[in-house]
């Protein structure tokens, strides 16, 4: 039980340690304040900093030299459904040159259904100079929008980034692209059941866990072996669980 608490706790971990603290942003507006320990809405951010919640102080605050509070100040507007806000929020993501930013910027102009903001997401899914986990919460948030058109990024976050914590985030958001093509399905598997024999441990669970939400039953062997070659206990534990679950699922 304890290997298995590590290897959860592993997991974790993984990504916070990779990943900006407050890139790690949501269409359910909050993040996750990881030196506080507790969860913060964009709004509770932005007073942190002294941001005026107006109308007025959000559309100063997407000139703010803060990149932070440019990104959060948009969120905001499209959080309140601020329409009058879109052109001056479509100028900030046209003049903004910190990747983190740009990103979330346009997140706040697909909320308002925005063509530039769908634009620049699928756009920096494809970018290979864009760091793999921005890529990933480019998809993520497409994802989030109904927009399944990064799944190529994704698969490629998992083959070859180097970043664990990215590849764990991709791992993540495979199994949410549902009603794809047969030939996308056997990828998105293949890819997921490929990632079982990753290096780094938490890369394996995550692969696993894809495995169990994707509920393939052409998954549980290929899971029965990682199973009997895996030389961590904590994982192998896991695994295990995942097993039964992906054997329900699949009606074993």
């Amino acid at each position: 039980m304890r290997n298995l608490r590590r290897a959860a706790e592993l997991f974790r971990r993984s990504v916070g340690f990779t990943l900006p603290i407050l890139v790690a942003l949501t269409a359910s507006s909050a993040s996750q304040d990881a030196s506080a320990g507790r969860f913060a809405t964009f709004k509770q951010l932005l007073r942190e900093r002294k941001i005026p919640l107006t109308e007025e102080g959000l559309m100063a605050g997407l000139r703010n030299p803060d990149a932070h509070v440019r990104y959060l100040a948009a969120l905001v507007l499209a959080e309140d459904k601020t329409a009058s806000s879109v052109p001056a929020i479509e100028t900030a993501l046209m003049i903004e040159k910190v990747p983190e930013t740009r990103v979330n910027i346009a997140l706040a102009l697909a909320k308002f259904g925005d063509k530039k903001g769908f634009f620049v997401l699928r756009e920096s899914c494809d970018d290979a100079e864009l760091a793999p986990h921005l890529k990933v919460y480019a998809a993520k948030y497409l994802l989030d929008l109904h927009d399944k058109g990064c799944l190529s990024s994704i698969e490629g976050v998992v083959q070859s980034s180097p970043d664990a914590g990215a590849r764990v985030l991709a791992l993540s958001q495979l199994p949410r692209f549902q009603e794809v093509s047969a030939a996308d399905l056997d990828r998105i598997l293949g890819i997921a059941t490929e990632a079982l024999s990753d290096q780094n441990p938490t890369v394996r669970i995550a692969a696993s866990h894809a495995l169990v939400k994707l509920g393939n039953s052409s998954a549980v062997s290929p899971l029965e072996k990682e199973i009997a070659s895996e030389h961590e206990e904590g994982v192998r534990s896991i695994m295990r669980a995942d097993l039964r679950r992906l054997q329900e699922k699949a009606g074993h």
